[in-house]
């Protein structure tokens, strides 16, 4: 049975709560959510996750953790197939309950504790867990959210409709394309609340991937509202199947 975990980072908890989701002794596909006041969040690329699971007597020292996970932008999660056997030679343990807890970020970031339920099938209801107190920050310092997916061919117009739902500075933007432009470069201006700001990232000529850092950075407030405008797609060919992220340093 596939395994979905979502935590809150205002809270540093589990969504829902109450629930001890359920580990496999064998693979099981793993879709991992980070959530800022309910709104899907990505960690900057190349900061790390890892899922710790601990004993109910010791909840320092992991005896377990997976820190392989593959960073879906499209969808705002992050993908691992869990196989504690080999990964983790848990072959020893017994069915039963442990806690679990998601790290992640730099500055590294600890969620609360949770319930799992090792070796077992579907979710079960958990006991509560007395509350701890995160000494480190509650969520990440910096978020990258989707801007706009585009399909096929890139063309010159507008693309987007993304709320802001915590207040920051968009630091940069970072554009990928399945399909790279060519002859010239593709520009992308941000823009917010449907006035352009003068924040132009580029995909240069023959390029996959690049990310554009904003000097001066533009700040944003919740319910602003973000979007791109494409004033220049390619030359002699349009890049195509373009992916806009924002970075966001959050205040």
């Amino acid at each position: 049975m596939p395994l979905v975990l979502k935590i809150e980072t205002t809270t540093g908890l589990l969504v829902p709560g109450g629930v001890a989701p359920p580990i496999a002794r064998g693979p099981q596909v793993t879709t991992l959510q980070f959530l800022t006041n309910s709104n899907a969040a990505l960690l900057t690329e190349g900061h790390p996750v890892a899922l710790k699971l601990y004993a109910l007597g010791d909840t320092e020292t992991p005896i377990a953790t997976f820190s392989t996970w593959e960073r879906v932008a499209a969808f705002a999660t992050y993908r691992s197939t869990l196989n504690p056997l080999v990964e983790a030679g848990l072959g020893y343990l017994p069915a039963g309950t442990l806690y679990g807890r998601i790290s992640y970020g730099t500055p590294n970031v600890d969620s609360a504790l949770f319930h799992v339920r090792w070796g077992g099938s579907g979710e079960v209801t958990g006991a509560p867990i007395t509350p701890i107190v995160i000494t480190q920050p509650s969520g990440p310092t910096k978020q990258s959210i989707s801007l706009a997916t585009k399909t096929g061919n890139v063309k010159v117009e507008t693309y987007g409709n993304r709320v802001v739902r915590a207040a920051g500075n968009v630091v940069g933007l970072q554009v990928y394309a399945n399909t790279a432009p060519e002859g010239a470069d593709i520009l992308i201006e941000l823009r917010k609340n449907g006035v352009g700001t003068a924040a132009v990232a580029t995909l240069s000529a023959d390029a996959k991937s690049e990310r554009t850092a904003f000097d001066p950075v533009i700040p944003v407030a919740v319910d602003d509202v973000l979007d791109i405008s494409v004033t220049q797609i390619g030359s002699s060919k349009a890049g195509g199947y373009l992916s806009v992220e924002a970075e966001l340093d959050l205040t």
